[in-house]
């Protein structure tokens, strides 16, 4: 089987191109998913500014919802289904309506049930269900599912990925959040065509060109197709081999690289530099099938821009505003100081899901499919896809002894630690 990045962003729209036309209708219809009069969704009273609790001293800002973010960059909050909990659901813009994870509800079709999302209560609501086995083996969690536009719709939902916390407002608050540079965010507008929200982003290089990309807080990557990403390139920017690319629909190699400047809002704008993405070919096995359902794309913005910033996603008015925070000591500094493969989480064990190149672990000769049974002498029983990414980081110049099995052959190799993606 061909090792992928499988994006849970993509997924959520997988499923839209995949359902009945009259299922694809009903996910960009709000009348349909987001009303709350006609889904008797539980909304934050009127008179309310945040669903969440405070006392009447602390300020709008002060009381967020805790969040996990995982290595991979999703946003996990806690909620339950029908009775059932604590699980977790991803905060996902990209999708286009709530989904639940097959596992949780027993069927692939349509579930009815009480579902919590952190502090919102959305009694005897119908989500629809998906086998979430292959996202949940990328980032390495058991999901409920996806926290979709409909969450969105009618209210003030921000993400602050250095606290983390989620907060939930009925209204954008008139104060900005702690923490930030500037009390004005930068404010982007967006469109949902087929329920995915697309915004105008800025990409800087050797030249500066605007690109619609799919907003998805979903996305552990940012991604850009390689004709915007060859206009922007003079030459100079890194291209790490390797990035398998996949949905249900296929798979298409890219590269990793940095882009030197994204920048959203107006005025005031707001630029982050040199935040890492992912090319996939604009000739991709995705792309026409989103154009059959009108959505028309660059690419996708992700976690890597997300994380240096306060989101938030005005649902009242379509709009996203953006702060930016004044501290970047949340972000693992090694990320891309490693060793060059990504792995995966699959029937409790860990694979190679990828091998980046040019690396030692290619050089080496690790192979995707490869089953990791020890990093470091350490079993790996007791641990998480997080704790297996964090073993694999270290200092340029050490190594990593990495035990993998390969058929019915167990391979023990010293991997170097490189920079396999300098900063710009």
């Amino acid at each position: 089987m061909m090792r992928r990045g499988f994006w849970i962003g993509v997924l959520s729209m997988v499923m839209i191109i995949g359902c009945d036309p009259d299922d694809a209708d009903d996910a960009q219809d709000d009348d349909t998913h987001a009303d709350a009069d006609d889904d008797a969704v539980h909304h934050a009273a009127d008179d309310e500014v945040a669903v969440d609790d405070d006392d009447s001293a602390a300020g709008p800002w002060d009381a967020g919802w805790p969040v996990e973010i995982t290595v991979d960059g999703q946003a996990l909050i806690e909620g339950s289904w029908d009775g059932e909990g604590p699980v977790w659901w991803v905060i996902d813009t990209g999708a286009a309506r709530t989904y639940a994870d097959a596992d949780l509800t027993g069927t692939t079709n349509f579930a009815t049930g009480d579902l919590v999302i952190g502090p919102l209560e959305f009694p005897e609501t119908q989500v629809s269900c998906t086998d979430l086995d292959e996202a949940e083996a990328f980032i390495g969690w058991d999901l409920a599912g996806l926290a979709g536009q409909d969450i969105f719709v009618e209210r003030f939902i921000a993400v602050d990925y250095r606290a983390p916390a989620a907060h939930f407002f009925t209204e954008v608050p008139a104060e900005a959040p702690p923490g930030v540079v500037a009390e004005e965010p930068a404010v982007t507008p967006y469109d949902v065509p087929g329920g995915i929200p697309v915004a105008t982003v800025r990409a800087g290089g050797g030249q500066e060109i605007d690109v619609a990309l799919i907003a998805d807080t979903g996305s552990g990557v940012t991604l850009l197709l390689e004709e915007f990403f060859d206009a922007i390139d003079d030459g100079s920017l890194p291209r790490l081999q390797g990035y398998i690319w996949g949905t249900n629909y296929g798979t298409d190699e890219g590269f990793v690289t940095r882009i030197p400047t994204l920048s959203v809002g107006g005025d005031p704008a707001l630029t982050v530099e040199g935040s890492w993405a992912v090319v996939i070919p604009t000739d991709n096995h995705l792309w026409p099938l989103l154009e059959g359902v009108g959505i028309e794309a660059d690419g996708f913005l992700g976690y890597p821009f997300y994380r240096e910033l306060v989101v938030g996603v005005d649902g009242i008015t379509s709009n996203y505003l953006w702060w930016e925070l004044d501290s970047l000591d949340h972000i693992d500094a090694q990320e891309w100081t490693r060793v060059g493969i990504e792995p995966s989480w699959r029937d409790g064990g860990f694979d190679v899901e990828m091998v980046f190149s040019p690396s030692d672990a290619a050089t080496q000769g690790l192979l995707p499919g490869d089953h990791i049974l020890e990093v470091d002498g350490d079993d790996l029983a007791s641990a998480t896809l997080d704790d297996v990414k964090r073993m694999l980081r270290g200092d340029v110049g050490s190594t990593v002894s990495i035990r993998v099995q390969r058929d019915q052959d167990e391979i023990q190799l010293d991997v170097a630690i490189e920079d396999l993606l300098p900063a710009l």
